[in-house]
């Protein structure tokens, strides 16, 4: 008799361990995912406003579009080039960029520095051109590109 005790005991502990086990993962299964990598939309019409969360060390936001001075080969995509591009005056977290209520183009935001162009506005975005917002962080801290055209006014963003 005791051996059999001792099995319904062992089978017990094995099925109450399974049990806790599976409520675990069911717990964690319906947990909110938190994702770092930075994220962007874009909202309004012209100019563009860019709003972004996640978390890294910031490295430098691009805006970029045709480049109307170089004629693409027949049947080829258009040449690019970088419309404008800043970068943070010191190190900066994503996150605090997300807080500021996020950027509008072609207005540099404080605690940034304006690289390109060098000086003055940046080209003008036009209707119907393809034109591409990128986000980079230093290190693995990831990057985030979505591509945008305007039309009539507003913003349609195109896919990463």
């Amino acid at each position: 008799m005791e051996a059999e005790t001792v099995k319904a005991m062992n089978l017990t502990n094995i099925l109450a361990t399974v049990f806790l086990l599976s409520i675990a993962v069911v717990y964690l299964a319906c947990q909110p995912q938190t994702d770092s990598h930075p994220r962007a939309t874009i909202e309004g019409g012209y100019p563009p406003r860019f709003m972004v969360s996640g978390r890294g060390t910031l490295d430098s936001i691009i805006v970029s579009g045709p480049d109307k001075k170089r004629k693409a080969p027949e049947g080829a995509a258009d040449y690019r080039e970088e419309y404008w591009m800043i970068m943070p005056k010191s190190e900066m977290d994503v996150q605090r960029l997300a807080e500021s209520g996020g950027i509008i183009y072609g207005k540099v935001p404080e605690g940034f520095v304006q690289w390109i162009p060098k000086s003055g506005a940046p080209a003008p975005l036009f209707e119907g051109g393809l034109f591409n917002f990128q986000l980079q962080t230093k290190g693995s801290g990831g990057a985030v590109s979505v591509f945008f055209t305007l039309r009539e006014g507003k913003v349609i963003t195109t896919g990463d």
